[in-house]
């Protein structure tokens, strides 16, 4: 029979402090940078990196997204809008980006009446210049226009990824614009 100790195998061999969080590891290992930092995907960071209060913050939103950024993750997770990978409440920098696409270099943020005002809309500016510094562009779509016309928002979405981005063929076949889900159309709004 096993008995039980109050300390761990790991904190015996010196893996692992004895502080509140025992996730916490010490060592040589701790100084060095992650393998990740400054490779990997565009912009992205690693956990290490981020700020814990930041990374705390992005979670919170996650759980408690709004009526239309739900509806819009409805459409954009789990790589159903053109298998293209798209994240929700991910901190870039200081700032938390209401989704973002790696691949496609491209933040979306939702903007609600909190947006309106003059000192938002110098944080706005502030958040979109940091974005397009480090290489994405930025879409701004408002809340009620998700609710009001979801397609329109993800044309203006599909107008915003870059060129050399390659979308899958519609039907297995050659490329065919007319079977394009936004075939005819034109896309108004841009990005930045």
């Amino acid at each position: 029979m096993r008995k039980n100790n109050s300390s761990s195998p790991l904190a015996e061999r010196g893996d692992y402090n004895e502080s509140p969080s025992p996730l916490v590891v010490k060592g040589d290992h701790n100084e060095s940078p992650s393998p990740l930092v400054g490779e990997g995907r565009e912009g992205g960071s690693s956990h290490r990196t981020v700020a814990t209060l930041l990374r705390d913050r992005a979670k919170t939103l996650r759980r408690n997204l709004s009526p239309p950024e739900r509806l819009f993750w409805s459409k954009v997770g789990a790589h159903r809008f053109f298998g293209l990978g798209f994240r929700r409440q991910v901190p870039i920098g200081e700032f938390v980006a209401d989704f973002v696409c790696h691949e496609a270099l491209l933040v979306i943020e939702l903007d609600g009446h909190s947006h309106d005002g003059s000192v938002a809309g110098d944080y706005d500016a502030k958040r979109d210049e940091f974005m397009i510094q480090r290489g994405y562009r930025v879409l701004r779509l408002s809340n009620s226009d998700v609710i009001r016309d979801l397609e329109s928002c993800l044309a203006q979405v599909i107008a915003c990824l870059p060129p050399t981005l390659t979308l899958p063929l519609t039907g297995g076949g050659s490329r065919d614009e007319s079977l394009s889900p936004l075939a005819g159309e034109e896309v108004e709004g841009g990005c930045s």
